[in-house]
């Protein structure tokens, strides 16, 4: 038995697998997120999220250098880099705060 989780982003509801990376659910879907350097350095998947934040892992070290240049939010994240553990719901961050 395969567990899976819900990701709502922006509104719309998708679902995968437990564990699965934020990107990979966005390759294989047409979702509001965009990627650029897909290796958090960039910035262009950032993303606040609304609720879940338990639901995914850690901030990465690319996560922890590149967040405090582009936003004050403590609920955002690089998309990129996000691995989900559990149901959540997250929206795209249009400019940088």
């Amino acid at each position: 038995m395969i567990n899976t989780v819900q990701v709502e982003i922006n509104g719309e509801v998708f679902t995968t697998e437990k564990n699965a990376k934020l990107i990979s659910l966005c390759d294989n879907n047409i979702t509001d997120l965009e990627f650029m350097c897909r290796a958090g350095a960039c910035g262009v998947c950032l993303i606040k999220v609304i609720e879940g934040r338990g639901n995914i892992t850690e901030k990465t070290e690319e996560e922890k250098i590149l967040l405090p240049m582009l936003t004050d939010d403590k609920d955002a994240r690089l998309a990129c880099q996000v691995k989900i553990m559990g149901d959540i719901a997250v929206q795209k961050i249009e400019e940088f705060a």
